[in-house]
């Protein structure tokens, strides 16, 4: 492996091929993760343009765990 996580961890913003992420945090609920993530995707847009949100499971994540986070997301936005 190219790097480990504790039971407790999840690495924020990680790489396509493995890199590690921006940082590393504790595990959070779908929603916590979504008001962080979009969060930070809204501070770098200039104004209220319309954007489209790409969700990637990276090949391992469940489609209902996607589905859900989804949901989250789309709930953050709508804020």
């Amino acid at each position: 492996p190219s790097f480990a996580l504790a039971e407790d961890e999840m690495e924020v913003g990680i790489g396509i091929h493995g890199e590690r992420g921006m940082y590393r945090e504790k595990v959070a609920s779908s929603q916590e993760i979504a008001k962080l993530l979009v969060s930070k995707v809204a501070a770098e847009l200039p104004g209220s343009d319309p954007l489209a949100v790409l969700i990637n499971g990276m090949g391992s994540t469940p489609l209902v765990e996607q589905y859900s986070f989804a949901r989250d997301v789309l709930a953050e936005l709508d804020k």
